[in-house]
C-alpha cells in the first residue's frame, strides 16, 4: 500500500516537472518563404504549440492520478 503512493508521489513530481517546462519551452511562430525567388515570394506562418501540448497532457494527467489517488485513500480508510 505504501509502494502506491511512493510511486504516485514520484509520477507527480514528474508530471509537475513537464507542466512547469511547458512554460519554458517556447510558441513561436516562425515565417518562411516558399517561391523561386524573392521577388515571387509566398510569405506562410509556421505556428509551433510545444508547450501548450506539455501543460495540457501534463495537467490531464495530474487530474487523473489525483482523483485515483483519493479514491484509493477513500477505500482503504473504509476498511
Amino acid at each position: 500500500m505504501k509502494k502506491f503512493y511512493i510511486v504516485n508521489i514520484i509520477i507527480f513530481v514528474v508530471l509537475l516537472l513537464t507542466f512547469i517546462a511547458g512554460f519554458n519551452s517556447q510558441n513561436e511562430i516562425r515565417y518562411y518563404f516558399a517561391g523561386n525567388s524573392f521577388l515571387n515570394a509566398v510569405s506562410g506562418q509556421y505556428i509551433n504549440y510545444n508547450g501548450m501540448i506539455l501543460q495540457v497532457f501534463a495537467g490531464l494527467g495530474m487530474i487523473v492520478q489525483l482523483i485515483m489517488v483519493n479514491l484509493k485513500m477513500i477505500q482503504d480508510f473504509k476498511k
